[in-house]
């Protein structure tokens, strides 16, 4: 039970701050857009939930190189231990709520129906790939923390 509050919990907190930091970016992005007057809607191309979901790859790389991928692995052999915990709180709660593969993909799928198809693959292709490189990048950072 005080696994799934605890999953719960770091999820809500994960979901608020993942709407803070794209609301902020997509902010950013607008005023740098009508600063360099390049006539570009706001949501030219969904840079925050980009952010989000790039620098929660790289945290997440980071806690699993910090924890070590051994507890990840096993964590259900362990429910109630204060790392299995940690990693419930932090990796599958509050990173699992910030990151989200579900608006970045349909952020893809409304560029390319907006027939800008060369954006829509650069969003699948490169969130995907970039994910991935800072979630290795994360993971050698935990490890040398650790």
């Amino acid at each position: 039970m005080i696994a799934a509050l605890v999953v719960a919990v770091g999820g809500g907190v994960g979901a608020i701050l993942r709407f803070l930091l794209d609301a902020w970016v997509t902010r950013w992005a607008t005023r740098r857009a009508s600063r360099n007057r390049s006539g570009y809607p706001a949501q030219r191309f969904p840079w925050g939930i980009t952010v989000v979901n790039l620098t929660g790859s790289l945290a997440l790389g980071v806690l699993v190189g910090w924890l070590g991928r051994g507890l990840v692995v096993s964590a259900a052999a362990r429910p109630g231990s204060p790392d299995t915990l940690l990693w419930l709180t932090l990796g599958v709660g509050l990173l699992g709520g910030f990151t989200t593969m579900s608006t970045a993909s349909l952020d893809t799928v409304r560029l390319a129906q907006s027939g800008r198809i060369a954006a829509a693959a650069g969003n699948a292709l490169g969130t995907l790939g970039a994910a991935a490189l800072l979630a290795a990048a994360g993971v050698l950072i935990g490890q040398a923390i650790s």
